[in-house]
C-alpha cells in the first residue's frame, strides 16, 4: 500500500517526465495519471494526497532535491540536478540515449550472471558522459525497463518500468538488442 513517503519519489518522477520542472497542478496531474491505482488503494492517503504532495515537495526542497530559481515564487517546482546541468526540458539526444542503454544493459548482463555491480557507479558514469542529473539518469533507466518489459524481457531489479518514454529510446534499445521496430 502506498504511503506519504512514496509521494517524494512520485514528485521526482513527475518532474523528470515534465522535463525537470512543473507547477503543482502539472505535477499532481502527472502523479494521478501514473499512480491512480496506487492512490485509490492507499486508504486515507487517497483523501489527502494533494495536500501531502506539497509536504513531499517541501521535504525535497529541504533536502536540496528541489530548488527555487532566483527566489522564484511562481509555484514552479524544479529539480536541482536539472538546474545544475542546464538540461531542464531538453529531450535526450541519440548519443545520450546510447550511453544510458549501454550502461543499463551492462548492469542487466552482470545481474543475470550473478556478478556484483554498482548502480551508483553506472549512474555517475552516465551523468559524466551526458551532463544529465542523477534523477534524470535514474528515470531513463526506469524507462529502459519499460521498453524491455514491453518486449517481454527481464529488466534490472530496482528499476521499476516507467512508461512515457521517448520513441527514440525504444528504437535505441531495439537496435542494441538486434531487433527491428514493429
Amino acid at each position: 500500500m502506498s504511503n506519504r513517503e512514496n509521494l517524494k519519489e512520485w514528485v521526482i518522477e513527475a518532474l523528470t517526465n515534465l522535463g525537470g520542472s512543473g507547477s503543482v497542478v502539472q505535477v499532481s496531474r502527472a502523479i494521478w495519471e501514473t499512480h491512480q491505482t496506487d492512490l485509490l488503494d492507499s486508504g486515507d492517503l487517497f483523501y489527502t494526497w494533494q495536500y501531502d504532495v506539497r509536504w513531499a515537495a517541501q521535504n525535497l526542497r529541504n533536502a536540496g532535491v528541489l530548488v527555487r530559481l532566483h527566489g522564484d515564487r511562481s509555484g514552479l517546482w524544479t529539480l536541482e540536478s536539472e538546474v545544475a546541468v542546464g538540461k531542464s526540458g531538453s529531450p535526450w539526444n541519440e548519443n545520450e540515449i546510447a550511453v544510458a542503454v549501454e550502461s543499463y544493459l551492462r548492469m542487466l548482463a552482470q545481474e543475470v550472471a550473478g556478478e556484483n555491480y554498482s548502480k551508483a557507479a553506472e549512474n555517475r558514469n552516465v551523468m559524466v558522459a551526458t551532463g544529465r542529473g542523477r534523477a534524470s539518469v535514474e528515470f531513463k533507466y526506469a524507462n529502459i525497463s519499460a521498453v524491455l518489459d514491453e518486449l517481454g524481457m527481464r529488466y534490472v531489479r530496482g528499476y521499476k518500468p516507467r512508461a512515457n518514454f521517448q520513441l527514440a529510446l525504444r528504437a535505441a534499445v531495439m537496435k542494441r538488442l538486434g531487433r527491428h521496430p514493429d
